[in-house]
């Protein structure tokens, strides 16, 4: 019998809950509102765990955004696919 929540109670055993921080600028940021990701027909199991952006950290990221948008716009457009390919 199909049983998804064995499923994803084996991975989450095996891989354990992932962990995961805001990036800005290339750079990890950890923060200290932390915020679940459940799994959706069973809210009562967590399968990820991820730092929820404050203001300054959305100002910093903005910020760093208008800054390397020349650089950006500069990059052919096979490379900036690949980038979004990455994320």
């Amino acid at each position: 019998m199909y049983n998804p929540l064995g499923l994803v109670k084996k991975v989450i055993e095996q891989l354990g809950r992932f962990h995961r921080p805001t990036t800005q600028d290339g750079k990890e940021v950890w923060t200290n509102d932390i915020q679940r990701q459940v799994v959706p027909f069973d809210h009562k199991t967590t399968i990820a765990e991820f730092c929820y952006a404050d203001r300054s950290v959305i100002q910093k990221a903005i910020d760093s955004a208008l800054k390397n948008r020349i650089k950006w716009n500069m990059l052919p457009v096979e490379q900036r696919a690949n980038i979004f390919l990455k994320v």
